[in-house]
């Protein structure tokens, strides 16, 4: 839900002024725009990116492959 994830990141920023400037948020965006855009290999791209500077844990890393073959269902969907 990009509405949901959108005020969301909002909130984050509003907590925190310096969220604004970290890469966890430059990632949650630009794996917000590759979902709305159903780009799955963007995605990808983007946490490769992030993964090696900062390694993602097993938790993070499963819940993202979840993401990531959403993205993949959305784009075969042929109906």
């Amino acid at each position: 839900d990009t509405v949901a994830t959108s005020r969301a990141l909002e909130s984050y920023r509003d907590l925190d002024p310096t969220f604004s400037s970290t890469r966890e948020h430059q990632l949650l965006v630009d794996l917000a725009e590759a979902v709305e855009q159903g780009d799955q290999e963007v995605f990808a791209e983007k946490l490769f990116q992030y993964d090696q500077l900062s390694k993602l844990d097993k938790w993070k890393t499963t819940l993202l492959l979840r993401v990531k073959e959403g993205i993949e269902e959305k784009g075969e969907d042929f109906s």
